[in-house]
């Protein structure tokens, strides 16, 4: 092959990243920015009440809640906690799996949200983290499913970085919605396993083994 010919390519190749890499950040600055948005909506003008958009679990009037919960959050504090990593999983998710990443979002807000609806203890249930708690446990998953040595990075360092947040799915506090966190991450291991095939495809083979053959074996038989 033609020197010019494999540059050509390579150039082509370094293009199309950064023009996903910028893709992937993009997509996931508007889904943070509609959050702030309705943040600032909500807490500067009042035009967005957090109990209409929060999940009652059990209260059929409010079923839409289980989308409409990630859009609100009580303070600035539970604003930042949130927005900050959803912004980066997005990204990653996105860059990752560009094709199923939006069925992914909805599969984790609609199923997180739906055992939030039917579980969760009486009052209003509200933030992002469950849809957070959800791409965390799915890009963990999904990178040991997929044996990707690149998903394998970020999904080490998404439990370096995030994993200590998995302590949330544990009544530990009872002003925090942690049927929302269990929930979520359910929601996010069962998405890896339904999109196991999709995604980057498998470069390394990390539980395979390979069979012995009969001369590699430390003690052979020998019949007369």
């Amino acid at each position: 092959m033609p020197k010019l010919f494999k540059l050509t390519l390579t150039l082509k190749g370094k293009i199309s990243v950064v023009r996903k890499v910028k893709f992937s950040i993009w997509v996931a600055f508007m889904f943070s920015f509609v959050i702030l948005l309705c943040f600032l909506l909500q807490h500067m003008d009042g035009m967005i009440d957090m109990h209409t958009f929060a999940i009652v679990p059990g209260d059929w009037h409010q079923f839409y809640g289980i989308f409409t919960t990630i859009l609100v959050h009580n303070d600035f504090q539970h604003f930042i906690f949130n927005i900050v990593p959803l912004f980066a999983l997005m990204s990653l998710l996105i860059f990752f799996y560009t094709n199923i990443s939006a069925w992914v979002v909805l599969f984790i807000v609609f199923f997180g949200g739906l055992g939030v609806f039917f579980v969760g203890a009486p009052g209003y249930h509200i933030g992002a983290s469950g849809l957070i708690f959800g791409l965390i446990t799915f890009m963990i998953f999904s990178g040991f499913i997929r044996q990707n040595r690149a998903l394998l990075t970020v999904s080490f360092m998404v439990l370096v970085f995030y994993g200590g947040s998995l302590f949330g799915v544990l009544p530990l506090s009872p002003e925090v919605s942690w049927e929302g966190h269990l929930f979520g991450s359910l929601a996010g291991i069962i998405a890896a396993f339904i999109w196991r095939k999709k995604g980057p495809n498998k470069d390394m083979h990390l539980f395979h083994i390979k069979r012995k053959s009969q001369e590699d074996d430390e003690y052979a038989h020998f019949s007369s």
